[in-house]
């Protein structure tokens, strides 16, 4: 009697089975010397370090947004006292005192219904996030336009703070 692990298949099935699992191994032993542990430890700890960040993004982008849907609604609809409490709590006091003809948030001097509507943060890099809204243009012939500012955001998990604001042009 014949012991075999495929008795059914016949010896060029056999040998085509050992190549496949032969070509396999040298694949495995190839993949394992060109990337040792310690590569692979330091490609964990780099993706281990970019979900931090994209979390770290991901909590101050709800932040920002956060932020800035109160602070759009409390010009918008009126809350009186909103919008100061807000930039105090959440603004640096460098950003506070600079000296602008608009809102040093907005760079607007007013803000209406449809800003709030089409409101977008994006992340750019850590501490650099793009807050944009639209105007819309109550005239035919003028297009509504993008308006776009960039924030940076500072301070710990809980207890961010807006410390400096751009326009983007």
């Amino acid at each position: 009697m014949r012991l075999c692990a495929f008795p059914h298949r016949n010896t060029t099935e056999k040998a085509f089975v050992m190549k496949k699992t032969l070509r396999l191994c040298i694949c495995l032993l190839l993949l394992l010397s060109v990337y040792s542990p310690k590569m692979l430890a330091q490609t964990s700890q780099k993706q281990i370090v970019s979900q931090e960040l994209s979390t770290i993004q991901q909590e101050r982008t709800r932040f920002l947004y956060g932020f800035y849907t109160a602070y759009m609604s409390s010009l918008v609809y009126g809350v009186d006292g909103l919008d100061r409490i807000l930039r105090e709590e959440y603004v640096s006091r460098e950003v506070q005192k600079r000296k602008v003809d608009a809102d040093v948030l907005l760079d607007a001097q007013d803000c209406i219904e449809e800003n709030l509507k089409t409101l977008n943060v994006v992340a750019i890099d850590k501490d650099w996030y793009k807050v944009s809204f639209e105007w819309p243009s109550f005239y035919p012939k003028v297009p509504a336009r993008q308006h776009a500012i960039l924030v940076k955001i500072g301070g710990g998990k809980k207890n961010y703070k807006i410390v400096d604001v751009k326009v983007e042009h």
